[in-house]
């Protein structure tokens, strides 16, 4: 059976271009898990995910379940990952079902990042937890 924890952040995603969107979105959204649906055919799996996340396949866009910011995989809040580990296996699709961490943009040490503006807000982050 496949490991359902999520494997390490993708090295291109831990490049300091990455931190100050990954630092408003878990501000915004607390943790944050990327997942990809693999295989053929993935259509009926993207739509459980979505129906397991939202409750409901119709929920308009403003209303976003996810964000596609990280092609091929999507940016969802941490809370949903146990529901759609326990759907995948139910569906005996768990095997198709790829997570992977985000970068935690409090443990962030790139140069570039405290020289700029995500210190300040990775400063504020980090006395809110």
């Amino acid at each position: 059976m496949p490991n359902p924890l999520p494997a390490p952040p993708l090295a291109d995603w831990t490049r300091p271009c990455w931190c100050p969107g990954f630092a408003q979105y878990r501000h915004r959204h607390g943790p944050l898990v990327a997942f990809r649906i693999t295989g053929p055919r993935t259509a009926d799996l993207d739509d459980m995910a979505r129906e397991v996340i939202t409750g409901t396949y119709d929920r308009p866009r403003n209303g976003l379940w996810a964000w596609p910011l990280l092609n091929p995989y999507v940016l969802t809040q941490a809370k949903f990952i146990p529901a759609l580990v326990e759907a995948f296996t139910a569906a005996g699709a768990l095997n198709r079902l790829v997570l992977r961490d985000i970068p935690d943009p409090y443990a962030c040490t790139h140069i570039r990042c405290e020289r700029k503006n995500l210190a300040p807000l990775v400063e504020h982050m980090r006395g809110a937890a």
